[in-house]
């Protein structure tokens, strides 16, 4: 019979703690019905253990994935790039300015 402890108690700290907390209680309770020699009940609540822990790991993985792709999104978009007349205007959250022009980078604030 598996045993789902170690990977609740992980899951628990590192990734979704109800879900890991939820794979801990069924993981002892199926390590209890092994050891009460109920080997049916055993392998239902380790299966529900599993899938417990695998569900919060693909919902803690995509919670990391949408916010280090929100992250991105925001810091790419503090930039605003100008072009006009030959010149390319760059600012930085209006502090700022870097203007190239006639072969020639110009920084000012």
């Amino acid at each position: 019979m598996p045993d789902y402890t170690v990977w609740a108690v992980l899951e628990m700290l590192l990734c979704c703690f109800p879900f890991g907390l939820a794979g801990l209680i069924l993981s002892h309770q199926s390590m209890s019905a092994n050891f009460a020699r109920r080997s049916d009940i055993a392998e239902q609540k380790a299966l529900y253990a599993k899938r417990c822990l695998i569900s919060g790991a693909i919902i803690s993985m995509t919670i990391l994935f949408l916010a280090a792709a929100a992250w991105q999104i925001r810091s790419a978009s503090h930039w605003k790039y100008r072009i006009s007349h030959g010149k390319i205007t760059i600012e930085e959250l209006g502090r700022v300015h870097v203007i190239w022009r006639n072969n020639s980078l110009i920084i000012a604030r």
